[in-house]
């Protein structure tokens, strides 16, 4: 029997915008990608600040939030139970199956984005989060927030996780420079992941590889 992932071997799809495409078609291409990675996935969803993305696409930009609470409702209904019902102020179907179902139980982790952090995105993370990817420094305070929320909700905070990153302007940045100067206070601000965009760092892919292990290494120096 496969084992389960391990938080050392777990990909991340970055910032999707769920409330762009019908959830029931978001539901099932994640379900998909967990199943087909035996539980690696780890998904970001979040609403973006382009209002013209919605105007496009013939969305309510300033409804953007309550679509994807309901989006998020929708993902647990299918995720683990078919066939499934919804009724909401945005979508609404009956008996609906959802198929494959994912690897992980319940749904792949959904780590909640946002900067500061504000009610909506704190009510997200206490119903629907596995972790927090702020998109900046934590502020002083929000963590315990977050601990808060959590415990009120009856979750156990030490099963989430906080996310931190790494960041540079220029065009290909110096990655052991970069890891000098931002690890350590991802780690003192209580980071349990700290994530890092490749391309932010290296410009071929025949690089990938040594990007890898030179991270692993300031990581592990970090303890």
């Amino acid at each position: 029997m496969d084992q389960p992932p391990t938080k050392a071997n777990r990909s991340a799809i970055s910032a999707i915008l769920p409330v762009l495409r019908h959830p029931l078609q978001v539901a099932k291409d994640l379900a998909t990608l967990d199943l087909l990675s035996k539980g690696r996935l780890v998904a970001y969803p979040t609403v973006s600040w382009h209002e013209q993305e919605y105007v496009a696409l013939g969305k309510d930009f300033h409804k953007r939030g309550k679509m994807l609470d309901e989006q998020l409702e929708i993902w647990k209904k299918v995720w683990t139970a078919s066939p499934a019902s919804y009724s909401g102020e945005f979508y609404q179907f009956e008996d609906i199956y959802v198929d494959p179902k994912p690897w992980t139980p319940g749904g792949p982790p959904l780590w909640i984005t946002g900067g500061p952090l504000h009610p909506a995105a704190l009510r997200r993370i206490a119903r629907y989060g596995s972790g927090y990817a702020p998109t900046g420094r934590m502020a002083p305070g929000e963590k315990e927030q977050i601990i808060a929320a959590l415990t009120a909700a009856g979750r156990d905070p030490n099963d989430f996780d906080i996310v931190g990153k790494l960041n540079s302007a220029d065009d290909v940045a110096d990655l052991d420079a970069t890891c000098v100067r931002q690890l350590p206070f991802n780690i003192e601000s209580g980071a349990s992941w700290v994530v890092a965009k490749p391309s932010q760092f290296i410009d071929r892919a025949e690089d990938f590889p040594d990007f890898c292990r030179r991270y692993v290494r300031h990581i592990r120096a970090l303890g």
